[in-house]
């Protein structure tokens, strides 16, 4: 969602899945239409920026670069393309920055972009592991240039002072040993305060470090919540200084934080269900400050706007209805397990809900257990054989959670280890017939996790291998009742074969009718007919017997373009969860029935990231 006026930034922590125009009386949005040829390219937007010549860039997740000229109401599309060295070098664009020199740069999944205007191409700089001094790391998330124009440059892995002459880096690193090194290798925000200090955001952790470019230190800041017996904050999406001077943090799950910098006092700002003037939503990933001094507050489904000199917050949101014994109302999953509990997954931890009992437990991270859960918002959930629940955290990792004594263990990413877990930022999971637990991540590709070795073998895309996995960000895992393992990668489904080892593809071709209808996978269902069902970002897809696809689209019924997850009843029928309502589907005569919160759903934008089978049964 777009901020008015906004000037720069990113939304950082989960990709948009629309762009509006807000003029302080209505909404007008920016869609994905295939049909149309000047829409934006795609559903899924990481980054909007506006450079100063009053142009909105739009970067999106696999679809490009989109520039928006808002006077002609024109968009120019571009993309990578493979064997075209001045193109753009991938596909996601993750944050946009403008420098005095009005030089347009791109953070991408593989690299650092600057735009030759001139010229019209695009210039690449990359790690590369023969050279120390290229950049630590492809995955690009923050660019920020300070006063001394010096051009400073955030990755997955370090930060970055680049040499535009040169295009080498001086890199910084967490060192443990060291308590004046940068707080957390992951650095997806960056902010040079009025006082020469240079502030980093990062997701993971408490996230929040603080350079002293005269002395080249850091000092990384660790900040409590109110709360009794809570952890630490979990990470730092986006930093903002108002004009007082004051530091505003917008965190991953712990709401909003002003810091005073003369007194060093941190004040909260956070979601409270029975105060409509509270924060309305405790992810907050984007922040702005207005002419008129008002702050605005992009969270994960709504918009914050706090007037300086009320203390109140004015929120334009959707109805919020809380689950039962539920803490928060930043439900990211939903599982329901063998036995029949439910469990969900929030921004701040995991409930557990006994619906016949009404009986609850909460389960938090607590930095002194270390066999509580993870840190990180819950994204997603599997249940083995043995009835132990494995859960996937964002920027946390992998836990399992063992019922009879109630300790949680930790499986993480560690890089001098190549058998552990590729990447902390676990957004789908599945356990096969086999019992082996499949990982899909953000960014590290797909893992798969044997019990029995207690390793991880992991599947990256491979550009010289067309049947390697076609994209490392994973969006969807499904099992067939053949054994068969699906994937949503990125811009692609693959198919995996157990025997060979290897992928097969299929994508998106807005020259074949019968290709997938969006490259974006959101889910994937089969059926019990054996037909398989893939939500996508632009319509509900059916895979044919010949390998073609059958496509319904909004124009055949759907309230929405946007299919987040599919279920199919005991009469046959598929629900679909959408930004805008549930959806029951008959496969048999084609006709969709669309129900809405004014028919008794808590919200339209059925949000969840990982299993909504409850939701979705619940419903049906």
């Amino acid at each position: 969602m777009a901020l008015p006026k906004m000037v720069r930034g990113s939304f950082g922590l989960l990709p948009m899945t629309a762009l509006y125009k807000y003029d302080g009386y209505t909404l007008r949005p920016y869609l994905h239409d295939p049909s149309i040829a000047n829409s934006i390219s795609s559903r899924n937007l990481y980054t909007v920026y506006k450079d100063r010549s009053g142009i909105l860039w739009i970067g999106t997740v696999g679809e490009g670069l989109d520039r928006l000229d808002p006077a002609r109401d024109t968009i120019t599309h571009y993309r990578h393309q493979p064997g075209i060295e001045s193109s753009l070098g991938d596909n996601s664009v993750r944050c946009i920055y403008q420098d005095r020199g009005e030089t347009l740069w791109f953070g991408t999944a593989n690299g650092l972009d600057r735009l030759d205007s001139s010229r019209g191409v695009f210039l690449h700089y990359r790690h590369n592991p023969r050279d120390p001094t290229s950049l630590t790391n492809d995955s690009v998330r923050a660019i920020y240039e300070d006063r001394h124009a010096n051009l400073w440059v955030g990755t997955d892995q370090g930060l970055n002072k680049l040499d535009r002459v040169t295009g080498r880096s001086l890199h910084f690193l967490h060192d443990p040993k060291n308590p004046h090194s940068i707080g957390a290798d992951y650095v997806g925000s960056i902010l040079e305060d009025r006082s020469g200090i240079l502030w980093l955001g990062s997701v993971i952790g408490n996230g929040l470090s603080a350079l002293d470019l005269g002395a080249q230190e850091f000092t990384t800041y660790s900040f409590l919540q109110e709360q009794p017996a809570s952890d630490s904050v979990s990470g730092v999406a986006s930093i903002h200084e108002d004009a007082d001077g004051s530091l505003w943090l917008g965190t991953v799950n712990s709401g909003l934080l002003r810091l005073d910098p003369a007194r060093r006092e941190f004040t909260r700002y956070i979601n409270n269900p029975a105060d409509t003037f509270s924060l309305c939503g405790n992810g907050v990933q984007a922040i702005f400050q207005d002419a008129e001094g008002s702050a605005w507050l992009g969270t994960r489904n709504c918009v914050s706007r706090f007037a300086p000199n009320s203390s109140r917050f004015v929120n334009y949101q959707q109805k919020v209805h809380q689950i039962p014994g539920q803490r928060s109302t930043e439900i990211q999953s939903v599982w329901s397990d063998s036995l029949g509990y439910l469990w969900i997954g929030t921004a701040s931890g995991l409930q557990m809900l006994d619906r016949k009992s009404s009986r609850s437990a909460l389960y938090q991270h607590d930095a002194k257990d270390p066999d509580s859960i993870s840190t990180g918002p819950v994204c997603t959930f599997a249940e083995s054989g043995t009835g132990k629940l494995w859960i996937g955290t964002y920027g946390g990792g992998l836990d399992s959670f063992d019922r009879s004594t109630g300790r949680f263990f930790a499986y993480r990413h560690d890089p001098k280890n190549s058998a552990s877990l590729s990447n902390d930022s676990v957004i789908c999971l599945l356990v096969d017939h086999e019992g082996t637990i499949w990982v899909g991540t953000e960014g590290g590709g797909l893992d798969r996790y044997n019990p029995g070795t207690g390793k991880f073998k992991n599947y990256r895309h491979d550009p010289n291998d067309p049947h390697s996995l076609s994209y490392d960000e994973i969006s969807a895992l499904f099992e067939d009742r053949a054994g068969t393992l699906w994937v949503g990668a990125g811009t692609w489904l693959d198919r995996f074969d157990f025997k060979s080892d290897q992928f097969t593809s299929y994508h998106y071709d807005p020259k074949d009718s019968g290709s997938l209808s969006n490259g974006i996978v959101d889910s994937i269902y089969r059926d019990s007919r054996g037909t398989l069902w893939i939500g996508t970002r632009d319509g509900l897809d059916r895979l044919n017997p010949n390998g073609t696809f059958t496509k319904f689209t909004v124009k055949d019924g759907l309230p929405d373009p946007l299919v987040k997850s599919i279920l199919e009843d005991r009469h046959g029928d598929l629900w679909l969860a959408t930004d805008n309502g549930l959806s029951h589907f008959s496969p048999q005569t084609g006709q969709f029935r669309n129900y809405f919160e004014s028919d008794g759903l808590p919200s339209n934008n059925l949000n969840l990231l990982g299993n909504e089978a409850a939701i979705l049964q619940a419903a049906s």
